[in-house]
């Protein structure tokens, strides 16, 4: 039986997908929510219409969600990211959520979201 050099030992251990050029290689799939930096839009008027001072801006990183970044007035280091999630049926237009996954509202009761988002700030910024 020849030997086998190092080098195809190693070849022979790779996946079949390391050796395909990197233009074949199927992409991934999006699972994006178009809605969801238009819905996250809303809360932003939302907020600024409740309390102006607080900051709130819409970021979308580079492959991930779109998020807000919300603000407290009195702590600019008391801040927290919002997110939209969409709902399980078609119908349901989704909540807004924490980024550590607690719901905050639904996105049909942008006011409600909106205060809730303003009250976890405003304890935040006490505690911080």
């Amino acid at each position: 039986m020849p030997r086998r050099n190092r080098s195809t030992r190693q070849a022979d251990r790779l996946p079949a997908a390391f050796d395909q050029p990197a233009e074949t290689t199927p992409p991934l799939p999006s699972r994006r929510d178009p809605d969801a930096a238009q819905h996250l839009e809303n809360l932003r008027v939302a907020l600024h219409q409740a309390k102006p001072e607080v900051y709130a801006r819409l970021e979308r990183p580079t492959g991930g969600p779109p998020r807000l970044r919300v603000t407290s007035p009195a702590r600019a280091d008391a801040s927290e990211d919002v997110y939209h999630r969409a709902g399980a049926a078609a119908c349901d237009t989704g909540h807004f959520s924490w980024d550590w996954g607690q719901v905050i509202g639904s996105v049909d009761d942008l006011h409600q979201a909106a205060a809730s988002v303003l009250r976890v700030l405003e304890l935040r910024g006490r505690t911080s």
